[in-house]
């Protein structure tokens, strides 16, 4: 089943909601009964953590055993966002005591941006994913996206071969309902918090900026998705 004639409708929430302090994650097969509360905003001001952009890959920093490489949702800042990948990068280097290079793409993620579902940006993972492939073989690379920036892992899997990609993992997917291609559906997590309108058709605006806590048991998903240890 396509979503790309609800994405348009989908933009208008996403243009109130994506923002510097507005994240997105989605789950089919993983969802959250923890619900949104007053103090949801300012909790998350406080756990956020890490970097808004990163660029492991483009400065060659160095071969480690995983490679992460995040799209952030529309109009967040840097190339990583400020709400749900620095944390995620940030409980990476936990769990694999800091082996692990992180690199963000660095794609407008413009409100407009989103009625290319996707498609602004994808080349540039693309070259992300082959750069990071020539420089470190053996790195197992692992894609994520939030939001707008899960649009882009979608299309960018299109270029992309069986084998190149060996974890996925995406927040508040406008595209949720589409197969990915080129990857096996038990290394893909897709995490879509109750009512956020952008994934689930809700109309819990606050919702879709939620997934920043989820950094921890997102990071175990990709590390036990990947087989690195």
């Amino acid at each position: 089943m396509k979503l790309e004639s609800l994405v348009t409708l989908a933009v208008c929430a996403a243009a109130a909601v994506a923002s510097p302090v507005s994240t997105s994650l989605h789950s089919s097969d993983l969802k959250s009964s923890r619900s949104v509360n007053p103090f949801t905003r300012l909790s998350k001001w406080f756990k956020r953590q890490g970097a808004i952009t990163e660029n492991g890959v483009l400065q060659n920093a160095g071969c480690q055993p995983l490679t992460l490489i995040f799209a952030r949702g529309t109009n967040e800042p840097g190339n990583m966002g400020d709400d749900v990948g620095p944390p995620l990068a940030t409980q990476l280097r936990s769990i694999l005591s800091n082996r692990v290079t992180v690199q963000g793409l660095a794609y407008p993620a413009s409100t407009l941006g989103n009625l290319l579902l996707g498609r602004d940006g994808a080349g540039d993972l693309v070259d992300l994913v082959y750069q990071a492939k020539t420089q470190c073989p053996s790195s197992k690379i692992a894609l994520s996206g939030f939001s707008q920036g899960a649009m882009v892992v979608h299309r960018a899997l299109e270029d992309l071969s069986s084998g190149d990609v060996a974890a996925v993992l995406l927040y508040g997917d406008p595209l949720r309902f589409d197969t990915l291609e080129n990857i096996a559906s038990s290394k893909v997590r897709n995490i879509c918090a109750p009512g956020d309108p952008i994934c689930q058709g809700g109309f819990d605006l606050d919702a879709h900026g939620t997934y920043g806590t989820y950094a921890r048991e997102a990071a175990q998903f990709i590390v036990s998705a990947t087989g690195v240890s």
